[in-house]
């Protein structure tokens, strides 16, 4: 049983990270301004040239921090 868990937590991680990636690709296909849709209509334009000018790595990052740091909502 406890073989059973542990194979079964393993197995999350990399599902975790695969469904995680395949959000943002299919957001960041989505056509748009992502940056607004994300920081909202009242973001000044230095947020949003800010948001735009970060890498796509680090906004997946920036995400999950925020969402394990106890952030609610998509951005």
């Amino acid at each position: 049983m406890l073989r059973l868990l542990g194979h079964r937590l393993l197995w999350s991680l990399p599902m975790v990270f695969v469904a995680t990636a395949l959000s943002f690709v299919l957001t960041a296909l989505v056509p748009g301004d992502a940056a607004q849709s994300i920081l909202g209509f009242k973001a000044t334009p230095e947020q949003l040239g800010a948001m735009r000018a970060r890498p796509r790595p680090g906004q997946v990052v920036g995400r999950a921090v925020r969402q394990l740091a106890g952030a609610r909502g998509p951005g």
